[in-house]
């Protein structure tokens, strides 16, 4: 057994590095709002953070007593055991808190561009806050916004604190639209908020916060819902909201490997655990007999 260690020790280090995926922190470079004020009564936007509550990372809205929506780059990469909801004005100090169930990215999320940057995330019990009202006419350069979400006031400010701020849509594409102050922005900690649009007819969430200027003056991008409504929220939200609460739901669709035995060369442990199987089984008669009279085994 020891010869087998010292022939084969590299393929052994990669079946023991194996063991378990890495679980990355929700510690990702976020968008808080400039310009602003508290917000006490967007009681849909949420904080996501550690199930400590202990520090905020990304904001998130409520689709469904069930369902928050967020920006995927907040959650790419983590576990939903490491994600917690908090409900409030204040994180630090949350109305409610719910664990995670489940976290699913947009299947066509690239983390290069950040097109269609939107992830949804299923709470483990139903919450109190109700949604607002989702979608509206068609959106064009030139008309009001209103932004949300638990991000710094500015860019040496502190996260945990909802706050809310106007802007002006400066354009809007097929899945995106970009504003500027008017006069507020969007800064760290605000990714994954709300961006409202602002008309007559009243406020209608219509996209999510994604990114920015990193000095927070400049402009902010967010992802709007409509395009991915149909395929992707719905269905989502229609299943959350029949699994029963403390239940573990069924996985999400499989996602890009980041590590653990899901990447790890195969081939080369099934040829590792032959070889020990092979090493450890009791010898033959005829074997012991050939290994007495000094004859080579197979």
């Amino acid at each position: 057994m020891r010869h087998l260690v010292a022939r084969h020790w590299p393929a052994l280090l990669l079946l023991l590095a194996c063991g378990q995926e890495p679980v990355e922190p929700l510690e990702r470079r976020a968008l808080a709002i400039t310009s602003g004020s508290a917000s006490p009564d967007d009681r849909d936007v949420v904080a996501l953070g550690a199930p400590s509550g202990a520090h905020v990372e990304c904001s998130g809205v409520l689709l469904s007593p069930r369902v928050a929506v967020t920006a995927a780059h907040c959650v790419l990469g983590v576990k939903a055991e490491g994600v917690a909801v908090l409900g409030g004005a204040e994180a630090s100090r949350p109305e409610w808190l719910s664990a995670v169930q489940a976290v699913r990215l947009h299947p066509a999320y690239d983390p290069e561009t950040r097109e269609n940057d939107l992830a949804l995330v299923r709470l483990a019990r139903q919450v109190e806050a109700m949604p607002g009202q989702v979608g509206g006419p068609s959106l064009e350069a030139g008309q009001r916004g209103r932004i949300v979400g638990f991000g710094k006031p500015s860019v040496d400010g502190e996260t945990g604190q909802r706050r809310s701020g106007t802007v002006r849509f400066q354009r809007v594409d097929g899945h995106t639209v970009t504003y500027v102050g008017d006069p507020s922005l969007s800064c760290a900690g605000d990714s994954g908020g709300a961006l409202r649009l602002v008309s007559e007819a009243g406020e209608r969430l219509v996209g999510i916060v994604r990114s920015g200027s990193a000095d927070c003056t400049g402009f902010g991008v967010a992802t709007l819902l409509e395009p991915s409504w149909a395929d992707f929220i719905a269905p989502f939200v229609a299943e959350a909201d029949g699994t029963p609460e403390g239940e573990v739901p069924t996985p999400a669709e499989p996602r890009v490997p980041t590590g653990g035995c899901t990447s790890a060369p195969w081939p080369a442990l099934l040829w590792l655990s032959a070889a020990v199987v092979a090493r450890l089984r009791p010898p033959s008669a005829s074997h012991r007999a050939r290994r007495a009279r000094g004859a080579p085994g197979r």
